[in-house]
């Protein structure tokens, strides 16, 4: 069954430790999709993303041979290229969980150029968020919302760090993300109102607008909100009503509540 795959047992292989490596995220080109749901949506619905190795762990994927219907063999028997099986060792250490699922794709992300964004079209930009659980919940938060572009300023967290990913759970392959962009060049360039979430005497209340069915959402730092410079080329400040008990919200909470209320506005229209 495995004579077309490659054992590793040696933390000495040259093969393991790049992989070791692009798990600590020392090579940005490349990443990890940890698991069987992750692996199975890259398969489904990648778009430019490709497939560079297939590597299983060693014991699960000999358990899987016994198992009927098992998730981790029919990724295995899908593939196209000889996989990798690694020692359990050697597989736990590039796991960012405790209990893996035997299975991890080493991929290179679609890199996509900025003139592939549809400028008069509904999008959300991020202005330098830190935390991976927040970017990975505002990724899997923009795909729930059907809207499929995605902007990332310099200085916001990896998109593709295992954290975000695992956060995310395969709403990167059902959205187009652009990374490294200035965002006081691109709004110049956008052919729609402009939203920036912010607390302050000119903000408005989220409620109290007819929002634009075509828009750009532009969301802050985690500490710092929106820059100043941005929030100077916005359409508009736009504030959550909350209670006095918070100074305000996460930055992903806020995401869900704006794009839902968009949504809301939207099928309310169609109806």
């Amino acid at each position: 069954m495995f004579s077309d795959a490659k054992l590793i047992d040696s933390k000495n292989n040259a093969f393991f430790k790049r992989l070791v490596k692009i798990s600590q995220n020392k090579e940005k080109s490349l990443c990890l999709l940890e698991g069987i749901h992750l692996c199975q949506e890259f398969l489904a619905k990648a778009d430019g993303a490709q497939l560079k190795a297939a590597i299983f762990q060693a014991s699960a994927i000999s358990k899987a041979v016994n198992e009927a219907n098992s998730e981790l063999m029919q990724l295995y028997q899908c593939l196209n290229s000889s996989p990798t099986i690694l020692a359990d060792q050697l597989f736990k250490q590039l796991c960012d969980v405790p209990s893996p699922q035997g299975v991890i794709f080493l991929i290179e992300p679609a890199q996509r150029p900025l003139d592939e964004l549809l400028v008069d079209k509904t999008m959300v930009l991020v202005d330098r968020v830190q935390d991976p659980g927040n970017l990975g919940t505002i990724i899997r938060t923009v795909a729930a919302a059907g809207i499929k572009q995605l902007v990332l300023s310099s200085g916001t967290v990896k998109a593709w760090s295992p954290k975000v990913l695992r956060s995310a759970q395969g709403a990167h392959f059902a959205i187009t993300i652009f990374t490294e962009v200035d965002l006081k060049v691109l709004v110049n360039k956008l052919k729609l109102p402009i939203y920036a979430t912010a607390l302050s005497d000119e903000a408005r209340s989220l409620y109290a607008l007819d929002l634009a069915r075509e828009c750009a959402w532009l969301l802050g730092n985690e500490g710092q909100g929106v820059s100043r410079e941005l929030l100077a080329q916005a359409t508009a400040e736009v504030f959550i009503p909350q209670a006095e008990a918070v100074e305000s919200l996460n930055v992903a909470v806020a995401c869900g509540i704006i794009l839902f209320e968009q949504r809301r506005q939207r099928l309310a229209q169609v109806s």
